[in-house]
């Protein structure tokens, strides 16, 4: 399978929110948030997507205000297919994500990125220490099923 790593087209829009509704189904009901999304000015998303450019993966990233009004790069989703996970196309996007934000980041004036994670997705976790992000101290949420949700945060640099 020929993949490729784009910006999100017009097009692109129903059939991910579609795959992310199904990546994200164990931590909760995405149907409303997704399209949102991924139709907000200032978010921004790369797709990852096969020979036929359907799309097989994403990463929706955003940007926040923080503590004291600084803002903050956050990857709002991640996710691949199934099929694909295990197989590095799940770090090309998060590392794509990262040198977006470090593009950015003298003209949005950025210094950390964000996001959060399911305590129970041990991959996931994995790669995102793998890629430098660490727990925030004291910050942990829930997804909508009730599962804790940890924010994890690098260094912008």
């Amino acid at each position: 399978m020929v993949l490729e790593l784009r910006a999100m087209l017009p097009r692109d829009r129903a059939p991910l929110a579609r795959l992310g509704i199904g990546l994200f189904a164990e931590f909760g009901d995405y149907s409303q948030a997704l399209p949102i999304w991924l139709r907000s000015p200032g978010h921004w998303c790369r797709v990852l997507a096969d020979g036929s450019e359907a799309p097989v993966g994403l990463a929706l990233v955003t940007v926040t205000e923080g503590p004291k009004r600084s803002r903050q790069g956050y990857i709002l989703a991640l996710g691949v297919q199934d099929s694909l996970r295990g197989k590095g196309w799940g770090r090309k996007l998060l590392k794509d994500s990262i040198a977006e934000l470090h593009r950015r980041k003298r003209q949005l004036d950025l210094h950390w990125i964000h996001l959060n994670v399911a305590a129970s997705n041990r991959p996931a976790i994995h790669l995102f220490e793998s890629a430098g992000f660490r727990p925030s101290p004291g910050e942990i949420a829930r997804y909508g099923d009730g599962e804790i949700a940890i924010n994890m945060r690098r260094a912008l640099d």
